[in-house]
Formats: C-alpha cells, structure tokens, sequence
C-alpha cells in the first residue's frame, strides 16, 4: 500500500549543477544531522573530496586525495569527522578544522578488497572487513584488531555488538572479541544489514526484506529491495529495483507494514538510495537517466521537496566538461583544461541526443 499523495509531477527537473557521479566515484554520504553531503569530483588517479550543504550554491569544503581516489565516504556519528575507503583499500580519515587533516589509518597493498562499514557511536572506531576478515579500527592509535570472518559489518547504534554477514546468516559480535551469534538465516546471502535506531532489531537483504529481533526468532519477510538499507526513527530506507521498471527511493514502516514511494521521476529515470539523516528527513540518492549518471539529489522523508544538492542554476560561472555526451555528466566542480567557465544563463544542456557532444555552452533545458 502506498502512503501519501502521489506527486509525479512535483520534482522539477530542470537541470542546475548537483555534483556528478560519474563512474568511479565514491559512494557520497549525508551527514548525520542532514545538513551537509560529502562526495568526490574524480581526476586522474585522485579525487575532490568536497562537502556542500544541500541547496547551496557552491561546497564549503575542498580535500585533495593525492594518490588514490575515494570509493566510500562515511560520516561520524557527530559529524566532524569522514573516513574514505580508497581505491588501492587503503583508509583515511578527514578532520575538519583550520587546516583540515586527513590521516591514513589502514595502508594495504594492491589486490586486497577492502569494505569500510561505519563508526562506533562514540567516533572512537571503525568497522571493516578486508578479504572476507571483519577487523576494528582505534582511530586515534591505528590499532587494528581482528574479529571473525565475514562481510558488511555495522554497529548496534549502542554500540554493544556488531552485526555482520557470514553467507546466508545474519550474526553479531562484541567488539572485544566475543563469541559470534547467529541471529537468523536466509535464503539467500545476506546483501545488507540495517540496525533499528534503538538496537533491538535488525533488517537486512537475503532475497527480500527481512526483519528480526536481536536476540533472534523467525524473520518476517516483507518487501523486495535493493541495498543498501537504512533504519530510522521514520521507517526503513531502500532502493526498488524490477525489470523493465524504473528504480525508486523507498521507505517500509515496519510498524504498519506500509510503504511510501519517496522519489516520482518521469520515465526513464532511475533513483537508487545511498543515504539518509539520522532523523530520515533528508534522503540522498543518485540519479541516472537512461543508464547514465545526472547527479546526486536530496529528498525529504516525505517525498515532498526533491533538489540537486548544489542549486547554482543562475550563476555566471557553471561549467561544463568540453566533449562529454550531453546524456553524460553535466557539471563537474572544480577546475582542469578539459573545463570551459560559461557566462550568465548559459549551464549545460541535459538533452536526449546521445549522439551529440557538448563542444563548449549550452543552454539549460528540461529533461526528456
């Protein structure tokens, strides 16, 4: 059953200049209060990390990664700090101050997968899992103790256990090196894992939608999804995904058992969930049109306000990347020789024309 009104023609799509997200860039991240997003601007072999307050012209922070590009940002819990996972699995953690400080905690050699989890709730450590081998991370030491084996580690928002994968199982252990618990076990392997806000329940991905107390039981399968997964006070976060369909944000109340559809794009968009506040009133997700990445948005918890994180439509200084596909990127900040400074009224033209390559300005239109 679907909440709420359907607004289908209430997202204005009027392309401004919300960061790209071409291929190869991090997974950006919302800060826990809503009010900033972190996301990267790609070079070469490295990365802008930039952090912008949705809605505002221009980001507030620039970070240079000199020698591998992020994969992953993820914010503290009290948002003053962001640990990146890099390319070469290597993990840094960005301070933000008068200078900024970035300190690699994790240096690993090439051919090593690297998976960065999350924060403990008291910003004194971090979670991962590298080649299959869930390890804690001492952010002030660099210390780094192994735990078990597994994959898509997560705290409890009380920061007693971590919950992780283990195949078709969903298990927990303490950060100190306890016993590991299986919780449930699905028919699948699990995908994702989401805690509730005060501890006592799990989501998590092994087909479809599963729900299941920490102290374990039988799950009750809900609804199909995608990951990743995010629990709020407000419900549970996800991407929906079928064949011949375009995806969409969504929220599931485990409570009523209903679901709301957050994003209404027209035809040929897709929207896939990467984060959301710790309140769930502020839901980022990416935008593809027709396969191709058009940015990252914001979303009320509603589905009732939807906007580029960056609105600089109007500006005298929008650029455009000189040879990309009209259907590609549309803006990307920062600057670069492959880079044109347009005048007034003149950012880049989001068309239907795959075949067309933007040379230098073009005009604003609406998309397809």
């Amino acid at each position: 059953m679907m909440l709420g009104v359907e607004i289908a023609a209430a997202v204005s799509l009027v392309v401004h200049c919300g960061p790209a997200t071409p291929a190869g860039s991090a997974v950006p991240d919302i800060s826990p209060d809503g009010l900033e997003v972190a996301y990267t601007i790609p070079r070469e072999e490295s990365a802008e990390i930039e952090v912008a307050r949705p809605g505002t012209v221009s980001p507030r922070t620039r970070w240079l990664t000199l020698d591998s590009a992020p994969e992953k940002l993820v914010w503290s819990a009290r948002g003053r700090v962001l640990a990146f996972q890099k390319r070469t699995g290597a993990i840094e953690v960005l301070s933000f101050g008068r200078p900024s400080i970035s300190r690699e905690l994790v240096h690993v050699e090439h051919g090593t997968t690297t998976e960065l989890g999350d924060w403990a709730p008291d910003g004194r450590q971090l979670v991962f899992a590298r080649d299959g081998h869930i390890h804690t991370l001492d952010v002030a030491t660099g210390d780094i103790r192994y735990l078990t084996d597994g994959l898509h580690p997560t705290w409890a928002p009380d920061g007693l256990v971590i919950a992780y994968a283990a195949g078709k199982e969903l298990r927990e252990i303490r950060p100190d090196r306890g016993p590991p618990r299986t919780i449930a076990s699905a028919d699948f392997p699990v995908a994702a894992i989401a805690w509730s806000p005060d501890s006592t329940r799990l989501a998590f991905l092994g087909g479809v939608l599963g729900i299941v107390t920490r102290f374990g039981g039988r799950p009750a399968y809900t609804v199909a999804a995608e990951p990743p997964l995010a629990w709020r006070p407000n419900g549970i976060f996800y991407s929906f995904e079928v064949a011949l369909a375009d995806g969409s944000v969504r929220r599931f109340d485990p409570e009523t058992r209903k679901t709301m559809q957050l994003t209404h794009l027209p035809p040929g968009h897709d929207a896939s969930f990467v984060a959301v506040s710790h309140d769930g009133t502020r839901v980022l997700y990416r935008l593809e049109v027709r396969d191709l990445p058009a940015g990252v948005r914001v979303v009320d918890g509603n589905g009732r306000q939807d906007r580029p994180v960056l609105a600089c439509h109007g500006t005298n200084k929008p650029d455009v990347v000189r040879g990309s596909r009209l259907n590609d990127v549309i803006r990307v900040n920062g600057g670069g020789p492959d880079r044109v400074t347009c005048g007034a009224g003149s950012d880049v033209v989001y068309a239907d024309r795959r075949d067309r390559v933007a040379q230098d300005c073009e005009r604003v239109t609406r998309l397809p």
